[in-house]
C-alpha cells in the first residue's frame, strides 16, 4: 500500500513537473510578452511624450496664430473702417467734383459771355477810337475852316470900311448919278455918257467905280450871308462833336478795357 502511494506520488510529481515545466514555459512566454508590452509601452510613452510635446508646440502655435488672427481681425476691422471712410470721402469727392464741374461749366459760360462782351466792347472801343479820330480830324478841319471864315469876316470888315468911305463919296455924287442914270436910259443919255467920258474922265471913272462897287457890295453881302450861315453850321457841328466826345470812352475806360483784356 505504501509502495502504491509512492508510485502514485511519483506519478503525481511527474505530472506536476510537466505542469511546472509547462507553466514555466508559459511564464517565460508571459515574461517575454510582458517585456514586449513594456517595450511597446515604452515606445507608446515616448510617442505620447512626443505627441504631448507636439501638442504643446501646436498649442503654442495655435495661441500665436489665434493672437495673429485676432490682430489681423483688428487690422481688418480698422482697414474696414478706413475703407468705409475712404468710400465716404470718395463719394464726397465725387459730389464735390460734380459740383466743381457744374461750377466750371457755369464759369466757362460766364467767361464766354465776358469774352463776348469784351470782344464787343473792344470792337465798340475801336469804333469809338476811329470815330474820335475822325471827329478830331473833322474838328481840325472845322477849326481850319473857322479860321478861314474869321479871316474872311475880317476882310469883309475891312471891305465894309472901304464901302463906307466910298458910300460917302457916293452920297456926294448921288444927285448927279441920278441925273446921269436918267440920261443913260435915253438914247441921248448914252451920248452924254460918252461926252462925260470925253469931257470929265475922272467923273466917268468914278461912276464906273461906283457901279463896280455896288456890284461888289451886293456880291459881298451875299457871300457874307453864306459865310455867316456856314459859321453857324460849323458852330453847331462843333457843339455836336463836343457832346459826342463827352460820351466817348475816356482814357481811364480805355485802360480798364486793356486790363480786362
Amino acid at each position: 500500500k505504501s509502495g502504491h502511494q509512492i508510485q502514485q506520488l511519483t506519478t503525481e510529481i511527474s505530472a506536476n513537473e510537466v505542469k511546472i515545466n509547462s507553466l514555466n514555459l508559459k511564464i517565460e512566454h508571459l515574461n517575454n510578452y510582458i517585456k514586449e508590452l513594456q517595450s511597446d509601452l515604452k515606445n507608446k510613452e515616448n510617442l505620447v511624450a512626443a505627441l504631448r510635446k507636439d501638442m504643446r508646440e501646436m498649442k503654442a502655435k495655435n495661441e500665436m496664430l489665434a493672437k495673429t488672427i485676432s490682430n489681423d481681425e483688428l487690422k481688418f476691422m480698422k482697414m474696414g473702417h478706413e475703407l468705409e471712410e475712404m468710400r465716404k470721402e470718395r463719394n464726397l469727392v465725387g459730389l464735390q467734383m460734380v459740383r466743381r464741374n457744374d461750377e466750371i461749366v457755369v464759369i466757362k459760360e460766364k467767361l464766354q459771355i465776358a469774352q463776348n462782351a469784351l470782344d464787343n466792347g473792344t470792337t465798340q472801343y475801336n469804333q469809338r477810337v476811329e470815330d474820335i479820330r475822325l471827329l478830331k480830324k473833322e474838328i481840325s478841319n472845322l477849326h481850319t475852316e473857322s479860321e478861314c471864315l474869321k479871316h474872311a469876316i475880317k476882310s469883309t470888315a475891312d471891305m465894309r470900311k472901304e464901302i463906307v468911305r466910298l458910300q460917302r463919296a457916293l452920297n456926294q455924287e448921288h444927285i448927279r448919278i441920278r441925273a446921269l442914270t436918267e440920261d443913260a436910259r435915253t438914247p441921248t443919255g448914252v451920248h452924254r455918257w460918252r461926252i462925260l467920258k470925253g469931257e470929265d474922265p475922272k467923273k466917268f471913272e468914278l461912276l464906273e467905280k461906283l457901279q463896280l462897287l455896288q456890284k461888289r457890295s451886293l456880291k459881298q453881302s451875299i457871300e457874307n450871308s453864306n459865310i455867316k450861315n456856314k459859321l453857324c453850321e460849323a458852330q453847331k457841328t462843333n457843339e455836336t462833336l463836343k457832346r459826342m466826345l463827352s460820351h466817348m470812352p475816356t482814357v481811364e475806360i480805355k485802360h480798364k478795357l486793356v486790363v480786362q483784356q
